[in-house]
């Protein structure tokens, strides 16, 4: 794609990737973070053929080899180019979590490859609604595909509102403001991280963010019956002694659990340090009770936890830290207790 571009000819419609002419022009806007490559290769009588499917971030090469026609993963390496440019040590038989954010962005590139899936931009450049835009969030409808994000002038400024487009017959509906911070408040606040989350046979929700800074926000929500055609009216969620103002899933998503009732918000706080909580409803956001928060921000100073699935009510989450690396804790009862935070050996992903 990039040769094309820059020869001024057209794609043929089977080639895969993504053009970064666009780079080479200006090296400030935004591109993908991995590069992937795959290659085959023959592993002998007893492996038999097998598919090396490859990606390189700014610091690893990680690569699964996958046997040809059942797709099974044979075998598995990560390197860290920086400290190792050699390649001689695998880094994964000491690094699990390192392994799990690795290959699903691996698993995200082979599918979106094999799909022949085209990346693309919601609205173009010389037609954007807001200067600024951050955080995006994407759902799965009845009716099709929808996104949301925060814009405005920029980050923490009074105009900033929550943005939606909607994706149908292969196109993106013109964005339109859904809310702004002004809703039954004297004054305007800035809105932050949007979360969408459709219930399984229930409404798409859209959790929000209103108030000067992370330190002082407060959680929103607002439904859809109608996948994203017409909206409820916003509605603060309220307050808890643990934490203070309730904030929905702060950043990523909400998981339903295994009763089809419960929803778990994993979140955090930044008033009293940065500390991981969770924020639990069985009635879809009229009622909460919390959980945590499970550090105390001193140790470990953690934000924006992303829950994993291990079966049998083994949950786990990985969060941003103050550390520079992934934090984890781990729980053995659907997330009503947890362990201690500790340290992983993955940096946070911004330096991945």
């Amino acid at each position: 794609p990039t040769l094309c571009d820059l020869a001024g000819i057209g794609r043929p419609p089977h080639l895969q990737g993504r053009s970064f002419a666009g780079v080479l022009a200006d090296p400030r806007l935004a591109h993908r973070d991995s590069a992937y490559s795959s290659y085959p290769h023959n592993a002998g009588k007893e492996i038999g053929n097998v598919i090396g499917h490859s990606i390189r971030t700014g610091a690893y090469r990680y690569t699964e080899w996958w046997k040809v026609g059942s797709d099974e993963v044979v075998a598995a390496a990560a390197t860290n180019l920086e400290s190792d440019p050699g390649e001689l040590t695998n880094l994964l038989p000491g690094a699990p979590e390192l392994k799990h954010i690795l290959s699903i962005k691996l698993h995200a590139r082979v599918a979106a490859a094999r799909s022949n899936y085209q990346a693309e931009l919601i609205y173009g450049l010389g037609d954007r609604p807001t200067p600024q835009c951050h955080a995006s969030t994407i759902a799965e409808t009845e009716g099709g595909v929808v996104a949301a994000w925060f814009g405005g002038e920029r980050e923490k400024a009074t105009d900033v509102g929550i943005w939606f487009s909607r994706l149908r017959d292969g196109h993106w509906s013109r964005p339109v403001e859904l809310v702004d911070g002004s809703e039954g408040e004297e004054k305007e606040f800035p809105c932050w991280n949007p979360v969408l989350y459709q219930v399984e046979d229930g409404p798409l929700m859209l959790f929000y963010k209103v108030g000067p800074s992370p330190s002082s926000w407060w959680g929103m929500l607002i439904t859809s019956d109608d996948g994203g055609e017409s909206w409820s009216e916003p509605r603060r969620l309220g307050e808890d002694p643990a934490i203070g103002n309730l904030l929905g899933p702060v950043k990523n998503k909400p998981v339903m659990l295994a009763d089809g009732k419960t929803l778990l918000c994993p979140s955090s706080s930044e008033h009293d340090g940065w500390r991981v909580h969770f924020e639990l409803t069985r009635d879809l956001g009229k009622t909460w009770s919390v959980i945590g928060p499970i550090n105390d921000g001193k140790e470990f100073g953690a934000i924006q936890p992303s829950i994993l699935f291990h079966g049998d009510q083994k949950l786990q989450v990985l969060c941003r830290s103050r550390q520079d690396v992934i934090t984890t804790a781990r729980s053995d009862d659907n997330g009503e207790t947890w362990s201690a935070m500790r340290a992983t050996q993955v940096p946070n992903l911004s330096l991945i």
